[in-house]
């Protein structure tokens, strides 16, 4: 079916629905209903939040096409904003909604039934953009606009309306975009972002270099210079966008400085901001007994003081850890902190003591009963954000990922009197020599799926050891600074089993295979 046919068909098949005054949803056929009612959500939120704050509300038709998937989307770009075919791909790939003021048109991608979220962030995004269009009049003043005001404006505002929902709080917010910018190999400056058009906002997307973040930044040290007045100042801002004014001078008039000295106090406030505090920020919630945080906060250390003495260096994010007295708990905090449903947060709460997403980590010390257990899954949680911050893990050698985080575990485990090396290394070859259902190759640990498939196949418990043993063997032979090379090559180079040729000097599939001879015959034997 040609593309415009494809159109016209997902977008006859709507359901048309009155979301709020002048807000009208077109559901395409397809769409998940629970997204589609978190959008209406937002729309709520978005205009309370826009009334209590900004004192104005969106007073023109406003329409909101609800894609459900990738393909309706991209067309949609196409055929509403004009663009070839080659930039509506590359819009459509980056991004999850797109607004067009001029025609009063919202297009949404909805292609993640989890994603709620994110489907109530974005429509709060797009909608702060038709609000600036209603703001700015008809005389090209959204063009004159800044784009990092526009789109920091923008996320703040998605913000806000997820904390409403109970989607985040402000400070997961604000931790989670330090922590990209800080991870990120080649981020945006801040001296880049000043007047930047949609097209080279595009390609600072398309690179990697996060310049939606670097805008949340500017309009967080915006908001602290302006304080409550930060409200009103926006709106002005926009306004004074329908007048004959230069940007600059919108700009002074409205934030009470000039950008050449807002630019060179952020320049600043950033370095400051990336720098950070303390590592590790715990949040104890109930009766959490004093040695636990202790406990955690020793590990923590071990673990980063591991990390950079054998692998060169550590994790350069901060940490979240909620310390939780049950399962209960764990199920609350996930669903407050990462804007699940209470049922998603359950599910998520029953299938581990632990759990992380991005900047915060949920620990449930009714199951982390011990203290080499809570220990041992604190040191391997800093291991495995240290792998996809530093490292790029894309799911292969995930056998390799996970040994990792076991050697830094057990190191840390010795370090802290709570389990010698000796011991970790006889419980693990006890565990594989009485392997009853045989034992993995690493090939069959490549993937997350397969590994997966493996723990069913053979024993979650044999497939992680043996995992453990490989890295443990590894770091023998090659020498864990080695290891250390290849994570960071990894980022770099982007495929983990490419830049293991160039860290290691023979290909992943040959160490692999020898490593399986060895450790086969040493556990026979």
């Amino acid at each position: 079916m040609p593309a415009l046919e494809l159109l016209v068909a997902l977008l006859s098949l709507v359901v048309w629905l009155p979301a709020q005054a002048g807000i009208i949803l077109h559901v395409a056929a397809g769409t998940d209903a629970k997204l589609a009612a978190e959008v209406q959500r937002s729309i709520d939120a978005f205009n309370g939040i826009a009334a209590e704050h900004f004192g104005v509300t969106l007073d023109k038709p406003t329409f909101v096409n609800l894609c459900p998937s990738e393909a309706c989307y991209i067309e949609s770009l196409r055929v509403e904003r004009g663009y070839s075919a080659d930039k509506a791909e590359q819009v459509g790939r980056l991004t999850s909604g797109l607004a067009t003021p001029g025609k009063n048109t919202v297009f949404l991608k909805l292609t993640n039934p989890a994603g709620l979220a994110n489907a109530r962030f974005t429509m709060a995004h797009e909608l702060t953009h038709m609000l600036q269009g209603q703001l700015v009049g008809q005389f090209g003043g959204m063009e004159r606009a800044n784009r990092w005001i526009k789109e920091g404006m923008a996320d703040w505002m998605g913000a806000l309306v997820a904390k409403r929902l109970g989607s985040q709080s402000l400070e997961k917010w604000r931790l989670d975009r330090v922590n990209r910018l800080r991870g990120a190999s080649d981020p945006v400056a801040p001296g880049e972002m000043d007047g930047l058009s949609f097209d080279a906002w595009t390609r600072l997307m398309d690179q990697k270099r996060l310049p939606y973040e670097m805008a949340d930044l500017m309009m967080m040290a915006l908001a602290e210079k302006k304080g409550e007045g930060i409200f009103p100042a926006l709106v002005a801002y926009m306004q004074c966008m329908d007048s004959f004014s230069l940007e600059s001078t919108c700009f002074r008039e409205h934030f009470g400085l000039a950008q050449r000295e807002f630019y060179a106090g952020f320049e600043g406030w950033y370095q400051q901001a990336m720098k950070g505090g303390k590592a590790l920020e715990m949040v104890a919630e109930g009766d959490i007994p004093e040695a636990s945080q202790a406990l955690v906060e020793a590990a923590f250390g071990q673990a980063q003081g591991l990390l950079r003495e054998r692998l060169g260096s550590a994790l350069p994010i901060t940490l979240r850890v909620f310390l939780l007295p049950d399962r209960a708990a764990m199920s609350a905090a996930i669903a407050r902190e990462l804007g699940r449903s209470q049922e998603e947060a359950d599910k998520l709460a029953r299938g581990s003591s632990s759990l992380w997403q991005d900047s915060v980590v949920f620990f449930d010390l009714g199951r982390l009963d011990t203290p080499e257990r809570l220990a041992a899954i604190t040191a391997s949680t800093v291991t495995g954000r240290y792998l996809q911050v530093v490292g790029s893990n894309k799911g292969q050698l995930h056998w390799l990922g996970n040994g990792l985080r076991d050697y830094i575990a057990s190191a840390a485990l010795d370090a802290l009197a709570l389990r010698s090396l000796a011991e970790s290394h006889r419980l693990r070859s006890d565990n594989l020599r009485l392997a009853g259902k045989g034992l993995p190759s690493l090939g069959e640990l490549q993937t997350a799926e397969s590994y997966r498939k493996a723990q069913g196949k053979y024993g979650a418990s044999v497939v992680v050891h043996y995992a453990a043993a490989a890295v443990d063997q590894l770091v023998a032979d090659k020498g864990a600074a080695t290891l250390g090379k290849w994570v960071r090559a990894s980022k770099a180079g982007g495929d983990p089993a490419e830049t293991f040729s160039g860290s290691f000097g023979e290909s992943a599939g040959a160490v692999g295979e020898a490593l399986d001879v060895r450790l086969k015959g040493a556990i026979a034997g």
